[in-house]
């Protein structure tokens, strides 16, 4: 009966021009998933410098944007960085002219707005923190999408076990917490991590 609901929710939504899941913002992508459904992991892979970051942070602040309450959890870099690099994209500035002290690029990014329901975790640093974290942020925010920046930096459990054995049991885990908050997973990987 629930799988029944839940294809008929896709159904009513598509049929009233929407979508069942969290938008991403991207119409390719809405189109072919509905998007980012409920009790989901999404996993992006990609190489290293293609844009896996700037493409879930887009995800994330545009699902924000349209009402769905978003957490982060970014482990390449701090905070502060990862906004100023989403205001950025969100601006269609450059981040390097940013760097560079460009005033031009400044006062566009300063008239850009960080939209509300954004929360960003850039010190769980091991699975149970990020498990701690997306449960808090559930229970107090009611996070519709949890994005992860990167899997290969998680640290695992049990460090007797192989690293591709971690990172399974990674996966698992996140995948179980999808399914338990009934929330989405995304999080982003390095192609060479899958392939190990």
């Amino acid at each position: 009966a629930a799988a029944l609901e839940t294809i008929g929710e896709a159904v009513a939504a598509r049929s009233a021009g929407g979508i069942a899941g969290v938008p991403t913002g991207l119409h390719p992508i809405d189109a072919l998933t509905s998007g980012w459904r409920d009790r989901k992991l999404y996993v992006l892979a990609a190489r290293p410098g293609t844009g896996k970051t700037s493409l879930a942070m887009h995800a994330a602040f545009y699902g924000a944007s349209r009402g769905y309450p978003v957490g982060v959890i970014e482990l390449e870099m701090d905070a502060q960085e990862l906004t100023s690099r989403a205001l950025a994209s969100q601006t269609g500035t450059p981040y390097w002219q940013l760097t560079a002290g460009f005033p031009d690029a400044l006062a566009k990014v300063r008239e850009a707005r960080m939209p509300e329901g954004v929360y960003i975790d850039d010190a769980a640093r091991d699975i149970n923190q990020i498990l701690a974290r997306a449960a808090e942020w559930k229970r107090k925010a009611g996070i519709r999408l949890l994005v992860i920046d990167h899997l290969g930096l998680i640290r695992g459990g049990n460090d007797k076990q192989s690293r591709a054995r971690q990172l399974g049991e990674i996966s698992f885990e996140l995948k179980a917490l999808a399914k338990r908050l009934g929330t989405r997973a995304l999080r982003d990987v390095r192609a060479q991590d899958v392939v190990r």
